[in-house]
Parts: structure tokens; C-alpha cells; sequence
């Protein structure tokens, strides 16, 4: 069962640099992002923090983050709130086959539903037939959208993802953006980086605001 969705809400955020920098990198910023909504953001350095931190990955050094009534401070709340990011390295289990790699936070949850929504998201993806392949057998498009489909079967509140689409062609590409945005429709929030052009196309907006 997913969380119920929820705001999300940047209160004079101040991002790190990376993990165990005493450096902050560049100004506090101000950031809502609504159920329904799916953002597209141009990745830059500044960008892929707030994405990491929001996931809780990264530790601002001021200023709060909150999914609902749940503030964000570490990977164990965000896990709480429903957040789930895809990585751009796609955080694949290389000892898994694909199919594995997606059932695998469902099944340890005991989540009855798991193997279903499984089956039917790598059936959308067209990756049944690479279902049992070992990570290392896909191809970086496969991985990409297995690392996807992982995102879409947990059912999460606020999906985050760094540049989703960069090993994809044309075809793929669209078919993925396309299912992030059904994703937000359903009541969801979807934030995304991406250096693609076609992704920064048209969304829905968050709205991100420096300090000063």
C-alpha cells in the first residue's frame, strides 16, 4: 500500500555540496511541488543536489524539507513519506536478474500485490522478454527502463528521477516521459532532471524559487 500523496515543500533549503561537505552550494531556495503534477528541470549540479536531497540521500545544512505531515532528514524518512528515486546509475542489484530487481521492494514488504504490478509495468516497458536476464546481459537502454519500471511498481508518492531518458531512442523515450506523467495525473508527484530536450517539453510546473 502506497502513501497517501502529499505536498511536496522546500522551506529555505540550503544544499551541500555532497555528502560530509561543510560547503553549501549556492543560496537557500523556496520549492512546492503538488500532487498531479510532473516537473521537468535542467540537470545541472544544483539540480541533481535538490533532487538527492529531497530523497533524503544528501543532509541540507539548513532549512526543511517536508512530504505532508513528514519532514525529510535521511533516506529512512524519505523511504516513510513514499519517496522513491531512480538514480542515474539506475541503482540496479547486479546479482538479480530484471525481473527480481523490480519485485524486490514489493516482496520485501510482503506486499501481495507486488508480483502483479510487476509483471503488468515490464509488460508496458516491453521488457518481459529480458525479464530474465542478469543486469549485466540488458543493455543501458534495458537497464534504464528496468530501473523505471522498479520506480512505477512501488507505487510512490514522489518519484524522483535523474535523467531517466538519456539511453533511450526516440520511440522509448516517449513512451517512458509519457508514463511518469500518467503517474502524476493518478495524484502523484514526479520531479525529474534531464539534460534531454525533448523531456524539458512541456509539464506541469513546480514552483522553485531562490533566496537571497
Amino acid at each position: 500500500m502506497s502513501r497517501p500523496s502529499a505536498a511536496v515543500v522546500c522551506t529555505g533549503l540550503v544544499l551541500r555540496v555532497g555528502p560530509g561537505s561543510g560547503h553549501d552550494a549556492g543560496p537557500p531556495l523556496d520549492a512546492a511541488f503538488a500532487p498531479g503534477t510532473a516537473t521537468s528541470l535542467p540537470a545541472t549540479a544544483r539540480t541533481t543536489r535538490l533532487l538527492w536531497t529531497l530523497a533524503g540521500v544528501l543532509t541540507p545544512s539548513g532549512g526543511r524539507i517536508t512530504v505532508g505531515d513528514v519532514e525529510v532528514r535521511d533516506p529512512e524518512s524519505a523511504r516513510v513519506a513514499g519517496v522513491h528515486l531512480v538514480p542515474e546509475d539506475n541503482g540496479l542489484l547486479p546479482s538479480l536478474t530484471a525481473r527480481e530487481n523490480v519485485l524486490l521492494p514489493g516482496a520485501l514488504r510482503a506486499d501481495p500485490d507486488a508480483v502483479a504490478r510487476t509483471d503488468q509495468v515490464l509488460e508496458t516497458l516491453g521488457l518481459t522478454e529480458v525479464g530474465d536476464h542478469l543486469v549485466e546481459e540488458l543493455s543501458g537502454g534495458q537497464q534504464q527502463r528496468v530501473a523505471v519500471a522498479r520506480a512505477l511498481a512501488q507505487d510512490p508518492a514522489v518519484l524522483l528521477a535523474h535523467e531517466p531518458t538519456s539511453a533511450l531512442d526516440a520511440t522509448t523515450r516517449q513512451l517512458v516521459l509519457g508514463l511518469l506523467v500518467a503517474h502524476a495525473r493518478r495524484g502523484r508527484v514526479v520531479v525529474l532532471t534531464t539534460s534531454d530536450p525533448e523531456a524539458l517539453g512541456p509539464s506541469d510546473e513546480g514552483d522553485v524559487r531562490e533566496g537571497h
